[in-house]
């Protein structure tokens, strides 16, 4: 999951956000390319960590990032199990997990305003192709800003279910948190479409 903004002082905080999302596509880039050796892996998966630890942020968060993309992380992993070998389904897995926690890094050490400046900023060349940069930049912003509160608005649903007393398996345990979550997203999507259209965005 996106995290969100985590005030500090450290040099990965004062870094450009320009350059902070460059080197996020560049890592991306790299880890997508399929005949990638294995250690070109482990080492940015060890450097995203040691960025953790340099940043202020510290293992805490690091680990935290995790559990909270574990769905992510485990539905990787059973996807790609069934198809190819043990090995390579690591590799695979390793590969979204470490682009997923160096994502988290850019967004827990750059404020959401300086990240929307940059969006818009790279892609005013295509301006003059009639892109709407500033609707662009708008999207990432509200894609980067919703995430952690979906993720606690489940989190919130899941505890209230528990409390509830639900545990009648998992098929009606999932649907007894999963419809309220639901609801309360699209409750959330209705005022946010309401508060867009009334700036006239």
């Amino acid at each position: 999951m996106i995290a969100m903004y985590v005030p500090g002082h450290s040099l990965l905080h004062r870094c450009p956000a320009g350059w902070k999302l460059l080197a996020l596509f560049a890592t991306g880039a790299v880890l997508a390319y399929p005949d990638l050796p294995v250690w070109i892996t482990g080492l940015l998966a060890t450097a995203c960590v040691l960025l953790y630890c340099f940043s202020e942020l510290g293992l805490r968060i690091c680990f935290r990032q995790l559990w909270t993309s574990r769905w992510i992380i485990t539905f990787t992993f059973v996807a790609q199990v069934w198809f190819k070998p043990m090995q390579e389904t690591a590799v695979i897995t390793l590969r979204i997990t470490a682009i997923v926690l160096f994502a988290a890094l850019i967004t827990l050490t750059t404020p959401l305003s300086e990240i929307f400046a940059n969006v818009v900023r790279m892609l005013h060349p295509f301006q003059r192709f009639g892109v709407d940069t500033d609707r662009i930049g708008i999207a990432v912003s509200l894609g980067i800003s919703v995430i952690p509160i979906i993720s606690a608005s489940m989190k919130t649903v899941h505890e209230a279910s528990q409390a509830r007393g639900v545990h009648t398996g998992i098929l009606l345990g999932i649907q007894a948190w999963a419809v309220p979550l639901m609801v309360l997203v699209l409750k959330q999507a209705d005022e946010l479409a309401d508060s867009l259209d009334a700036r006239g965005i």
